[in-house]
């Protein structure tokens, strides 16, 4: 066939080192848009799905949990799986109470810290809290909770810090590429309030 109308690829660069696949999945996109024709791509590499796709299909157990852009599935994920499963480190996922209503609305962590927070669900109590390492930030002082680094990850142009809170529980958040941190030293970590994730009892996520 010289002209197919769809390709159909499954993992296509498993098998390769990390330096060619980085080069690999260059041409596949300057192939794809070259050819014009429709590719349907089946990988376990979120790199893969995020820089190659113009929509994800996120499958879980054979049924489709979301379909959207990149970007959609990463900012606005619909359940509990994706936020878990789209994302490199993946989202922390934190328990959570809610009390208040409207503008006084709080969620409070089991840790103690408490969260201004929007829910548009009457009668919810307890909910998942989620939020990605780049929205739990390392701050000198006046942080919305606090912990111990157990593990420093330095990437360069950022650093994953692995924090131990007062619960016991561990969360990843993200310092600035040159931090000095080390493991050992306490943590203030602040909440970016725009980036938060609800996710119900059934994992769905909840819209505010």
């Amino acid at each position: 066939v010289r002209k197919p109308k769809v390709f159909l690829f499954d993992e296509p660069l498993s098998n390769l080192d990390a330096k060619l696949r980085v080069a690999m999945r260059a041409e596949i996109s300057k192939l794809h848009r070259r050819l014009g024709a429709t590719i349907i791509y089946v990988t376990h590499d979120q790199v893969e799905a995020m820089t190659l796709a113009d929509r994800i299909v996120v499958l879980n157990d054979c049924r489709i949990e979301q379909v959207g852009t990149p970007m959609e599935v990463y900012t606005r994920p619909a359940s509990r799986f994706v936020a878990g499963f789209v994302g490199s480190p993946a989202m922390n996922i934190l328990k959570a109470t809610l009390s208040g209503a409207g503008d006084a609305q709080q969620a409070r962590l089991a840790d103690g810290s408490v969260l201004p927070i929007r829910v548009p669900v009457s009668g919810l109590t307890e909910f998942d809290l989620g939020v990605r390492p780049e929205a739990l930030i390392v701050v000198a002082s006046g942080g919305d909770t606090e912990g111990t680094a157990s593990v420093v990850e330095r990437l360069g142009e950022r650093t994953l810090v692995h924090v131990r809170l007062k619960d016991g529980h561990t969360v990843i958040a993200q310092d600035k590429g040159l931090s000095t941190l080390e493991p050992g030293q306490k943590v203030q970590l602040q909440f970016d309030r725009r980036a938060l994730h609800v996710f119900g009892a059934d994992g769905r996520a909840i819209r505010a």
